[in-house]
């Protein structure tokens, strides 16, 4: 039994990057795009300028319903069309500026429309 402990432990701790933590990211979206499987892309101010994932309007993604994805859709193409600051809440994600890209990114639990805009 303390052998499988051992073995479950070890595999959480590769499964969640080290330097995984609460991550509250603030700043600009410079454009989205969902796939037509459904996947839904931003590319923000904060990360390397790559495009990740946010959700998927088509089917459940790490936890996040299609309905809850369009909700967060309206707000971020908000945030576009308006220059306005968009933030973006992770319980367990790398730094903000190295969130990994495409379909390995982690699943918000938030998206804020912020009230400032774009100088």
């Amino acid at each position: 039994m303390r052998n499988i402990m051992i073995g479950v432990a070890a595999l959480t701790a590769f499964a969640v990057p080290a330097n995984a933590q609460q991550q509250y990211c603030f700043g600009y979206v410079d454009g989205s795009y969902i796939s037509k499987s459904g996947d839904a892309y931003i590319k923000t101010n904060w990360t390397s300028g790559s495009w990740y994932q946010v959700c998927n309007v088509k089917a459940v993604w790490k936890d996040v319903t299609p309905d809850l994805c369009v909700s967060w859709l309206a707000k971020i193409d908000v945030a576009i069309a308006y220059g306005k600051r968009l933030g973006i809440y992770y319980s367990n994600a790398p730094a903000c500026s190295s969130i990994p890209t495409y379909n390995d990114s982690p699943s918000p639990d938030y998206v804020m429309l912020l009230k400032d805009t774009q100088p």
